[in-house]
């Protein structure tokens, strides 16, 4: 998928690509390596080259990223004496080699800028300086800031979030807004390294959006900082003073804001007057002329449809496989405590089996009280069986909590089995390395006669990951491997189950994606290859969502937020990478047990666009090349345009809504205000049926009519796209 990704950031107008070096994949077992396939860093380097764009290679090894540990490998944790990001010769003995590693394989396929590659920047460490505590840790910075200077990488190192880097690291920012950044010395260019478009989702949790108008402001502001202040209004300028051009005395450019979050403001500059949203920057690259601002977005909205698949050999038929409860094979662990989960699995697996017996006389079950079984301290999910038979599941999305289960004990031997199982590992705060994970603490079973028993003292045996990962039935060849069953029946909630089908890849060249909605949790493959962790029984149980999002004000991830008393996720990418034309296997592990008869393949269109231009926007930036072209065409005549795009392959096939006056709503819902054009649709309709592409002026010569003198008007169109066959879609080329 990089070529096609590449090139479209570059068609975005991206110059520099810049991509984290994942240390926990690249080397999951110590001093073995893999850069095959999607693992390859030369060939992805090579293609940004290839592209004729830049890398700025983010080496870290500590990298944040959302991503599992924060990049770090979990077999660091074995070493002895270890302790993660600070002053520690271990970690800084492995960190060294995995740096001096990467480095040595850019220079030996001669990837710097120096040697003729596409690197110009590559960063060490990652936002250390929110994390770092004391001298030991200030010791660390510098220790590696001179590790990374000493690799005579040729090109300048970064360290971001790094306000005590020293002189030769350049410190960069990454935040919501760097406006107000600047670096520790004056030597130093400003960077913004990262610019957060969003924030992460997690299970369980309201879904944040930023506001594009909110993100050009914040990329405005970066280029317009240390202009003159007026109240809330600052200007700034770029000039380069004995050049010129036909418009002007110098070559100029000028960034213009109104920093108040609810009043608009009109504005003399340069003689002119610049009519200023609240929270926005215009753009005059002129110094007399609005080309763009940051409030006023143009481009238009795409909905995206999932279409499901019609392939003759679509999904059709499941077998599954029953995951034994507790110990299933001969390598286990025994221990008369507690063990940590992480550092007994090593994070081979998101499943521990805890695993105990407890002899019950009759008395200890005399009378009405219920026996329980009360658990200190877990993480994200636990299952509980006694004697085989499941007795309760627990989820924890938010954080550690207790357990108190009800229980069913017979008289004599007793088996019981928890199965602890994680969401991934922590991957940032100070020493997030010593956070623990698996059961902890006490493990009381009450409500015998003959008192509570205490069960975290006595013997454990442990069984790391499950028995269908063991045997990696989620490939063609472990499948093969086992008995498959194929009756199934409803209401299909079988707890820790394995589903298995085929299915056809879907024609066309749209992604593809599988519907896992009607599945408790657990995770799938295709063709071996996982498609990530599932949770849609785990709903959003928050209240802090809203209807609305107004871009102005500072934004937060607890602004804009929606999706409450849904599912976290729903759909699921499978690359068509990892596709063979028919028998594409599926494999489906629920610890919950859901309803696979649902699960579908589709895939993802473009089936809805929509645009709302007013008539006082600037017209779109494109316009300005006929500008520069054209000396005697004054860019305040041009008018603004409402453009409408498909995706290749795809004709605009009917008008939903149009209205050039005053209309009210968004994409979901538009509608007409009291001030309308009857002929909107029409006209609309004959600039855009059948096309990909149209363009409609909005202004009220383009539709014959002033339909409300004296206002600013607004064109707002919605429209469906419809593939089109290969067949029309000859006649159309040829004619």
């Amino acid at each position: 998928m990089w070529p096609d990704l590449i090139a479209k950031a570059k068609a975005g107008g991206v110059d520099v690509i810049q991509t984290y070096v994942f240390w926990n994949v690249h080397e999951a077992s110590r001093r073995q390596y893999d850069f095959h396939g999607r693992l390859d860093l030369v060939s992805f380097v090579k293609s940004v080259q290839r592209a004729g764009l830049y890398v700025n290679l983010r080496i870290g090894p500590y990298i944040t990223a959302e991503w599992n540990y924060g990049g770090l490998p979990v077999w660091l944790r074995k070493i002895p004496g270890m302790a993660f990001r600070t002053d520690n010769q271990p970690f800084e003995t492995e960190m060294q080699t995995f740096v001096t590693k990467i480095v040595g394989m850019m220079k030996a396929e001669k990837l710097f800028s120096w040697q003729g590659g596409p690197i110009i920047l590559a960063q060490i460490e990652n936002e250390f300086g929110l994390a770092q505590h004391g001298s030991a840790d200030i010791k660390y910075m510098l220790w590696a800031a001179h590790m990374a200077e000493a690799q005579n990488i040729g090109v300048p190192w970064t360290m971001c979030q790094q306000a005590n880097a020293p002189n030769f690291i350049i410190n960069t920012c990454n935040g919501f807004y760097c406006d107000w950044f600047r670096p520790n010395n004056i030597s130093k260019p400003t960077m913004w390294t990262e610019n957060w478009t969003g924030w992460f989702h997690k299970f369980g949790a309201s879904i944040p959006h930023r506001p594009v108008e909110d993100i050009a402001f914040a990329a405005a502001r970066f280029f317009e900082k240390g202009g003159s202040f007026l109240n809330y209004y600052m200007a700034h300028i770029y000039q380069a003073p004995g050049k010129t051009n036909q418009r002007s005395s110098a070559l100029c450019c000028a960034f213009v804001a109104n920093v108040d979050t609810s009043q608009n403001a009109n504005v003399t500059f340069n003689g002119n007057n610049v009519s200023l949203p609240a929270w926005s920057v215009s753009i005059l690259p002129d110094c007399q002329n609005v080309a763009f601002n940051s409030a006023q977005v143009v481009a238009q909205t795409s909905v995206p449809a999932m279409r499901p698949s019609i392939e003759p050999n679509s999904i059709k038929s499941w077998e599954s496989y029953q995951e034994p409860v507790g110990l299933w094979g001969n390598i286990t662990i025994s221990a008369n405590n507690l063990l940590e989960q992480i550092n007994t699995t090593l994070d081979g697996s998101d499943y521990l089996w805890y695993t105990t017996s407890v002899n019950i006389i009759a008395e200890d079950l005399q009378g009405e009280v219920q026996q329980q079984l009360t658990i200190s301290s877990t993480r994200d999910a636990l299952q509980i069986y006694i004697n085989g038979n499941f007795s309760g599941n627990h989820t924890f999305a938010k954080s550690s909590l207790s357990v108190n289960q009800s229980i069913k004990l017979i008289i004599g031997h007793n088996e019981i089995a928890l199965l602890s199982m994680i969401v991934g590992l922590q991957d940032y705060g100070y020493r997030y390395d010593r956070v623990s994970a698996g059961l902890s603490g006490s493990i009381n079973l009450k409500g015998l006669r003959s008192g509570d028993k205490e069960l975290a003292t006595q013997q454990w045996r442990y069984q790391v990951g499950l028995k269908g990962e063991a045997l990696k039935i989620y490939t063609q060849e472990g499948a093969n491997s086992i008995l498959w069953t194929s009756e199934l029946q409803a209401p299909w909630t079988q707890y820790l189950t394995w589903y298995k089908t085929s299915f056809a890849t879907p024609s066309g060249s749209d992604p593809v994606s599988i519907y896992l909605g009607s599945m408790g949790k657990g995770q799938a493959w295709v063709n071996g290859n996982n498609l990530g962790r599932f949770w849609p029984s785990l709903l959003i149980n928050e209240t802090d969502c809203s209807q609305t999002c107004d871009y102005r004000g500072k934004f937060t991830p607890k602004k804009c937020r929606t999706d409450c008393g849904q599912q976290s996720q729903q759909w699921y990418h499978i690359p068509r990478e990892w596709l063979q034309p028919n028998q594409n296997l599926l494999v489906v592990f629920d610890e919950l047990g859901g309803d696979v008869s649902k699960i579908y393949v589709a895939t993802k269109t473009v089936a809805t666009i929509c645009v709302h231009v007013l008539e006082s926007y600037p017209p779109q930036l494109d316009s300005w090349s006929q500008f520069q072209a054209q000396p005697k065409v004054q860019p305040m005549l041009l008018t603004p345009e409402a453009r409408l795009e498909c995706q290749d392959n795809q004709v605009i096939s009917s008008i939903n809504f149009a209205s050039f006056g005053n209309p009210q709503g968004n994409c979901k819902a538009f509608h007409q205000g009291n001030c309308h054009a009857k002929n909107s649709v029409e006209v609309v309709k004959e600039a855009c049926i059948g096309k990909q592409t149209c363009s409609i002026l909005v202004s009220s010569a383009t539709f014959d009519t002033e339909p409300c003198a004296g206002i600013s008007k607004s064109l707002a169109i919605k429209a469906q796209c419809q593939a089109i066959s290969s067949t029309s879609l000859k006649t159309k080329l040829e004619i």
